[in-house]
Order: C-alpha cells, then structure tokens, then sequence
C-alpha cells in the first residue's frame, strides 16, 4: 500500500498568525516533520494529544478564553506540541492561529473546535468565565472509536505528549510504593512505559482500555492522591503498541527541532511571529 503523508514544514522565515488570517512564508529546503496520514487519522491523533486536565473545558458564548479553544498549555516546552498542532491542520483549517494571554498558549480554530465537539459529551460545571459564561466539561465518546486505525490513533496522541519510558517512570514506581499506592510485593521490573496525566483520570482510564485491547502486559492504572491528582497507567507494550511508542518517539525527536524559544507574540497575544529554525 502506498504510504501517504503530510508534510508539515517547520517555518523558517518571518511567519505572521493571526486571529481569522492565515500568511505564512515557506522555505521548503529546511527541515519537514512527517505525519503518516494513511496509517494514522489525524483527528483522533489529536484527540488523543489534548489536555484534558478537569475534563475537556471549554465554553459556548464568545469573547472569553475558552470559547473556540482547541488546546492549551502553560508551560513554554509545550508550546511546540501546539505549534505541531498548528503545522497539522492549517492547510485544512485556516482560521487557526495561536494566542498568547499572558498566563497560557491557545490554539484557537472555530471550524476545528467545532470538530472536536464530535468526540466529547459535555457537561455544565460549576465554574464561570470572567465574563459569565458556564465552562463545560467534556467527556470522550468513546463509541466514537470502533475501529483499530482510530484506537492506535488516538493512544499515538497520548503517548506522544503525556507517554514516559523506564528510564522516567522507575522514579515514580519508587515514589508511589513509598505513598503505598502500589502493591509492595508486586514485581514491577517489567513495567516499561506508562502514560501519565493531570486530573485527567477518565482519559488515561480509557488508555488502559485500548492498552489492555492490544495485549499490552502489566497493565495497571493507578490514581495518586495529591494536588494535582495524578493519573498513570503502566505497562508492557505488545508488539503492536511498540509500533506506536516507537513512532511517538520519532516525532517528538522531530518536534524537538521546533525552537519555540524564537516565537514572539504581539503585545495584545493575538498574533505571533515565527523566526525558527
């Protein structure tokens, strides 16, 4: 079968975003990061990639930093996820730009969020934007992901942004046996890679789930009582989900080429100019 794949050109001129426009300048020569678009959905890749801290959040009236919201983050490192996420669908959705708010980075689509609302049920909770609006949480609808293609999409995503390796989680295999939060005389030398996120219990549950579809060994989900809650799944990766961690892996090395350091918002953080290498 023939491989399709997008290529996503990592920016090397002076590039402007902006809210509701689109202009980018290319230099093709430089650097390209390669999406296997035949093998994998792209979509539920990134359904997978999402921050679901508290659940998906976001709200439906205008004007405030949740409504049209894609993602988010708050930490400059992973800003070059969003700027990943940006390079994935521009071609497809040219009303996405990035924000800067001064507090966290916002990927921003109408056309995609919208997208997005497909995957998730919501629910009001009991927080309010600064302007009154209600923010609701979403859900996955995990109906949504009946066939393979899209389940080893979606656990892509996942570990491509929240996915650790022996290396990373023997600390925290220590750490949660000192917290008691695991079984003392459970052997866990095989354990060699988990998925850990924030708050986000319902999302790393359902990782486990297609963890344990795939024949994955060792599978354990285990919730750590602090502040923020923390969620892990450890396992041993069948043949199937080496596939994947090893793809993971490669993209991050790629996303690791984006330097984030040289990308400068506009004063009100509603544009941002791009001069990477």
């Amino acid at each position: 079968m023939k491989k399709v794949a997008v290529i996503l050109v990592i920016v090397v001129t002076t590039s402007i975003f902006a809210q509701n426009s689109y202009n980018v300048l290319i230099e093709r020569e430089k650097s390209l990061l390669n999406f296997d678009n035949e093998k994998y959905d792209k979509e539920y890749f990134l359904i997978g990639m999402l921050n679901e801290y508290m659940g998906y959040q976001r709200a439906f009236n205008g004007g405030n930093y949740w409504y049209q919201k894609v993602d988010f983050t708050s930490t400059q490192r992973e800003l070059k996820y969003l700027l990943f996420i940006d390079l994935l669908f521009n071609f497809d959705y040219h009303d996405i730009t990035i924000v800067n708010n001064g507090a966290s980075f916002r990927v921003y689509s109408p056309a995609l969020s919208l997208k997005i609302d497909d995957y998730y049920f919501y629910q009001a909770t009991g927080m309010r934007t600064m302007e009154g609006d209600t923010i609701y949480s979403g859900q996955l609808k995990k109906e949504k992901f009946e066939t393979e293609k899209k389940k080893l999409s979606f656990l892509l995503g996942a570990y491509l942004r929240y996915g650790r390796n022996k290396d990373i989680i023997s600390f925290s295999i220590q750490m949660l046996k000192r917290e008691n939060e695991l079984d003392e005389n459970k052997n866990y030398e095989n354990v060699t890679n988990a998925i850990v996120m924030s708050n986000a219990s319902t999302k790393v549950n359902f990782c486990k789930e297609i963890l344990t579809y795939f024949g994955c060994k060792d599978v354990e989900y285990v919730h750590r009582n602090s502040i923020p809650a923390g969620n892990h799944v450890f396992f041993t990766p069948s043949e199937k989900i080496q596939e994947i961690i090893s793809e993971a892996e490669r993209l991050n090395r790629q996303i690791e080429e984006i330097n984030a350091n040289q990308v400068n918002f506009t004063k009100d953080g509603t544009k941002y100019i791009w001069d990477g290498k």
